[in-house]
Formats: structure tokens, C-alpha cells, sequence
């Protein structure tokens, strides 16, 4: 039988949401090339007008659990985020790769959200930072290797830039790096993100406030289980439109006590 120590050989995106929504079911664990000190992930997170309020706070709370996770199974973490345009966390060593984890934690914890959305700008970004790494003594701008991955965290649609990322997509494939997706919110996820992580091998999931329990649910995009607006109190249109005008949905989960660390 599995036991919780299965955890950290598992994927570190699985582990990830599963500490943030534990379950009996644990995390489904992965051969690793390296199974201690291998491996990189970069993390991309939307930090755009919409994102402000609840789904900012508990991206934080994902984005911890992923630092974590890499940290136990030593794991580089590289961190950016984006709107329309890209903010990348750089080491002391002037890296974008790091094990600094604390310095990691302290940057994700001083995020502003602003501005409107651009899925080709932090992809491009963050496979520029794996070609830099395959390249430094090389010669070789793209090669395959295991146990690369970027974790992709948005609420919207692209408004600017490839909106269907085709170059970065191609890339991607080309280098080895799997691509795993949060959505956030009541829309419907663009199609691709989908595409992103079917054909990269990465996983994908839909996060979204649930009014019957009171909590952040996560789910499987892929899983057939119930849409995010099915079973919940409010219309799904209300509560997308609230999800995007901060203010008011704040003044809602306030009222109805769902905000707070003890629901995320």
C-alpha cells in the first residue's frame, strides 16, 4: 500500500494541489531520472488585473506548496510573473534557476496585479531560461532532458501577444518540457491551455471558489467530474463577473464568510 511518503517521489503539481486539498487518494508518483537533486521547474504566474483578491491569495498558497515540494526533492525553481508584461525573480547569483527557496518565498509574498494578459511573453521567457541553462557550455541551444517543467497559473484569456503560442508550444515539445496548467475561475477554460498540456505530457486542472463548501475546489480539467458553476449557490455568470471586478467579489465572500486561511 501507498503511504504519505509516496508524496515526494510524486509529481510535484499533483502534490502540490493535493496538499492544498488533501484527499485519501494520494498523488500518483512518476519514475524520475534523479529522484533526489534533479530537475527544474519554472512557475509563470498571472498576476494581472483579474487575479487580485481570492485567487491571488491562494495562487500564494500553490505557489508555497510548489516551492516545498522542489525544495524536498531538490528541485531548481524559477519564478516569473506576467500580465502584459514579464517580471522574472532573479538569484543573488544571478540566476533565474534557484535552490534559494526563502528568497523565492519572500518574492511570491510581494505581488501587485495589474495590467491585462499575455500567454507568449513568460512562455517564451521561461524557455529561454531552459535554452540558457542546455546551451552554457555546450554549444547546443535545444536537447531533450528529463525532468523539466513549467507551471503555468492564469484566470483569463490572452489579450495580447500569440494567443495560440505556437512558437513556444513547438519549442516546448522540441526541449522536453511539460507544460502543467491551472485555470482559474468560472469561464471556460481557453482551449489552449489545454492544448499546451496534452501535448507536452503536463497535467491540467480548473481551481474555482465552490459557495456550497466554502472552499477552493480543484479538479482535473479532463475528469468528467461537475463543471465549476454546476451545484454552486449563485449563477455562474454573477460569479464570473464578480471574480473580475475584485471589489465586489471581495464584498461578497466577506459577507457570506467564505474568504479566510481556514477555507483555502
Amino acid at each position: 500500500p501507498r503511504t504519505f511518503s509516496d508524496i515526494i517521489d510524486s509529481d510535484f503539481v499533483e502534490a502540490s494541489l493535493w496538499c492544498d486539498n488533501p484527499s485519501p487518494q494520494l498523488p500518483r508518483t512518476y519514475s524520475r531520472t534523479r529522484k533526489r537533486g534533479g530537475g527544474r521547474v519554472a512557475i509563470l504566474r498571472d498576476t494581472s488585473m483579474s487575479m487580485e483578491g481570492l485567487w491571488n491569495t491562494w495562487t500564494n498558497i500553490l505557489c508555497l506548496n510548489v516551492i516545498g515540494i522542489a525544495s524536498r526533492k531538490g528541485m531548481r525553481v524559477g519564478y516569473l510573473e506576467f500580465n502584459d508584461k514579464v517580471e522574472k525573480h532573479i538569484s543573488s547569483k544571478k540566476s533565474f534557476f534557484t535552490k534559494d527557496y526563502n528568497a523565492l518565498k519572500q518574492r511570491m509574498t510581494n505581488v501587485k496585479c495589474d495590467g491585462l494578459t499575455n500567454y507568449e511573453l513568460p512562455l517564451a521567457t521561461a524557455l529561454e531560461e531552459f535554452v540558457r541553462i542546455k546551451s552554457r557550455g555546450t554549444g547546443m541551444t535545444f536537447q531533450k532532458s528529463p525532468d523539466q517543467h513549467i507551471l503555468f497559473i492564469t484566470d483569463g484569456r490572452p489579450t495580447a501577444g500569440d494567443r495560440y503560442v505556437v512558437r513556444e508550444l513547438h519549442n516546448a515539445k522540441k526541449m522536453g518540457v511539460a507544460i502543467h496548467t491551472v485555470f482559474i475561475g468560472y469561464s471556460t477554460c481557453p482551449k489552449v491551455l489545454d492544448k499546451l498540456s496534452g501535448e507536452t505530457d503536463g497535467l491540467k486542472y480548473s481551481a474555482f471558489l465552490n459557495t456550497s463548501s466554502r472552499k477552493i475546489t480543484v479538479q482535473e480539467r479532463d475528469s468528467g467530474l461537475d463543471l465549476p458553476g454546476k451545484n454552486l449557490n449563485l449563477d455562474i455568470g454573477k460569479l464570473n463577473m464578480m471574480a473580475k471586478m475584485p471589489a465586489v467579489f471581495q464584498r461578497y465572500l466577506d459577507e457570506s464568510g467564505v474568504y479566510g486561511d481556514d477555507n483555502l
